[in-house]
């Protein structure tokens, strides 16, 4: 056998015995966040999960999505890999700094869907069935975006706000020409638990028009909100959308 072989066979060895302290478990959220309306037939639909792991113990895996026929039922499962070795043997022992919760958020690409309403089910934290429907409509233009949405590259909000204080999410990004511009005010679409940005640009009527990146910061102020969970959904260029999960403390 030569020396990679070997490598290569102590490897498999090595990771089939690390798999054997490991369990794959799903794991219940908290909550699937999406606005309910926005979307069309050519989009791609995403969802966004959040919820908390157990333990130290835990590790994030992969999702699973599973589709009826019709695209009418849309069912999402969170995995995880539990290990169960040493210190995990036994979780009802374990040191305190490793039984704290671990926060999680998992953005879910489901595809494209069918004109009108589609009902996501997932499993929810310590049990039960949850669900959230999304409303696609039909296509409104041939292009991906219906709006000429700006190239956002990230959504800056803390994770935790004090409830007596307002919203504040700072967008950046870069414009693709010379001859666009940042729409002055962000349309914002507020659903119950989520907030839609809208940043679009338009186009200057004046000087010459280079290919050139510009960068732009703007800052969104979303105003007071209710003690709870909420997710900040930015849409960008080219059909992409950044997401985010903020908590409101009381």
């Amino acid at each position: 056998m030569t020396k990679s072989r070997q490598f290569l066979a102590g490897f498999v060895v090595l990771l089939n015995a690390a798999y054997a302290h490991a369990a794959r478990v799903e794991v219940g959220v908290e909550a699937l966040l999406a606005p309910t309306v926005g979307y069309e037939q050519k989009n791609n639909i995403q969802v966004v999960l959040y919820g908390t792991l157990p333990n130290k113990c835990y590790s994030l895996d992969e999702y699973q999505v599973e589709k009826d026929q019709l695209g009418r039922t849309v069912s999402v499962r969170q995995w995880a890999e539990r290990e169960t070795s040493g210190l995990c043997a036994d979780e009802s022992h374990l040191p305190p700094d490793w039984k704290t919760p671990i926060p999680f958020m998992t953005e879910v690409s489901v595809g494209h869907l069918p004109v009108g309403n589609t009902t996501f089910s997932f499993m929810r934290t310590g049990g039960g069935v949850g669900s959230r429907v999304v409303r696609v409509s039909p296509n409104t233009t041939l292009s991906i975006d219906s709006m000429p949405y700006a190239a956002v590259s990230n959504v800056g909000v803390a994770d935790v706000i004090n409830g007596t204080k307002e919203i504040v999410v700072t967008l950046t990004g870069v414009l693709n020409s010379s001859c666009t511009q940042l729409e002055d005010e962000v349309k914002v679409d507020h659903e119950s638990d989520v907030f839609v940005l809208l940043p679009t640009v338009k186009a200057k009527k004046e000087g010459q028009c280079l290919e050139v990146l510009i960068p732009f910061k703007k800052k969104v102020n979303l105003g007071l909100a209710p003690a709870g969970r909420y997710l900040i959904h930015a849409r960008s260029m080219n059909g992409k959308a950044l997401n985010r999960v903020i908590m409101v403390a009381r």
